[in-house]
């Protein structure tokens, strides 16, 4: 089975990256102007927060300390509260803030590796290009960048239920976690775009030498 080069395996992981790119550039348009709707239609917003449900324990009433928060729903089998927020400009500001990291970093990511593949069915094939361990490095530290962004949120909603919500019997507690398997992730990947510099310089001094 041929990896790399034209009719490969890499060919068709390049079709799928650059499908995902346009899927995902009309997955967040749509997305934004859905958010710009409800901002202006609707005086909240449905949001669910993971949470942590003590074991042997039962539900007896959550109650809303905010008048911006109510209809307050714990879904066991989820693992979530879900509860509808009071829309405000701080709020719209953030979910603006946090939708625009979001698709920044994916489209960057899979920018970067259409990049990559495109110059693994080229007639050369070879991934040992400068620019390719560039852009492994680059789409490493975006990754990493993903834990702390997931733990300002965590953060928030940690700080939205301890402030706003409380149990009759205490039974649950927010989900306040640092993701460590996306910087592990994104750490392999940063040793890998260093053996990818190691071989571009390798490479270029083998044909130096011929």
């Amino acid at each position: 089975m041929k990896v790399i080069g034209k009719k490969s395996v890499a060919a068709g992981l390049k079709f799928l990256i650059n499908a995902a790119w346009y899927i995902q550039m009309a997955a967040f348009s749509l997305a934004l102007c859905v958010l710009v709707y409800v901002s202006i239609k609707s005086d909240f917003i449905g949001s669910d927060i993971p949470v942590k449900l003590r074991e042997h324990q039962t539900i007896k009433g959550i109650v809303s300390n905010s008048a911006d928060l109510w209809d307050a729903q714990l879904k066991l089998s989820e693992g979530v509260l879900h509860v509808k927020t009071k829309l405000s400009w701080s709020m719209i500001l953030l979910m603006l803030g946090q939708f625009a990291c979001i698709a920044a970093l994916s489209l960057t990511v899979t920018y970067l590796l259409r990049k990559i593949f495109a110059t693994l069915t080229g007639s050369d094939g070879s991934p040992f290009i400068p620019e390719n361990a560039a852009r492994l490095r680059k789409i490493a530290i975006l990754i990493i960048l993903l834990a702390p962004l997931k733990f300002v949120n965590n953060f928030y909603n940690f700080w939205l239920i301890t402030t706003s919500f409380r149990s009759k019997e205490n039974n649950f507690t927010p989900d306040l976690k640092l993701d460590f398997q996306t910087v592990l992730i994104g750490l392999v990947l940063l040793v890998i775009a260093e053996i990818f510099r190691m071989g571009t310089q390798m490479r270029e001094e083998n044909e130096l030498t011929v």
